[in-house]
Formats: structure tokens, sequence, C-alpha cells
């Protein structure tokens, strides 16, 4: 898993607000996921700009939440997973979200 803010950067948290990620290709479709009463936004991309980097998949966190509420210490939080990272985590929500749908024994 890889952390980065800046195109050709290496991998670091964003720690410090302003700093942008660069947005992908616009020809690749985005939904964003509203979380958290609408405080917390969630994107996942393929980042077509970072296609050195074998961690290009993109969740990106934005939150708009008081100080003393806040989850990251950044307005915008991006995440770079591997294919083999995106998958497990794929594989994973999927097994809760079966749980999930079980009934009750």
């Amino acid at each position: 898993m890889g952390l980065r803010t800046m195109k050709g950067a290496h991998p670091f948290i964003t720690l410090d607000k302003g700093v942008e990620e660069p947005l992908p290709s616009e020809d690749h479709h985005m939904a964003t996921i509203s979380l958290l009463d609408g405080s917390l936004q969630l994107t996942i991309y393929h980042d077509q700009n970072s296609r050195e980097y074998e961690d290009n998949i993109c969740i990106c966190f934005v939150e708009d939440s008081t100080e003393d509420e806040k989850l990251f210490k950044a307005d915008e939080v991006s995440i770079f997973l591997t294919p083999e990272e995106t998958g497990l985590l794929v594989l994973e929500l999927n097994r809760a979200l079966e749980a999930y749908r079980q009934p009750n024994s």
C-alpha cells in the first residue's frame, strides 16, 4: 500500500492542508460515496497519471468536519493500492456484506 500526495513523489501521507492529488483523466468514471452523515467523501479511481507505480488505484477521503471531530489530520487523504491489495479489500468487503445478509442462526 502506498500513500502519496504529488505525482512523481515517493509515497508519503498528506499532512499539510492544500496539497492536492493529481486528478485522474476525465474519461474515467468516478463516483463519490458520502459517509458519516456527509462529513466524509470517498472516491475510488485508477490513477492513469501514475502508471509508473504499481500502486495506482486510489482511495481518496475528503473530510469536512470540525477539528475536534476529524478522523484524519488533513482535509484530504489519498491511499494508493496495488491491484492485489485492491482485490483483497474487495474480497473482504464482499465477505462482510455476505455475513450481513445471512439470516441470524
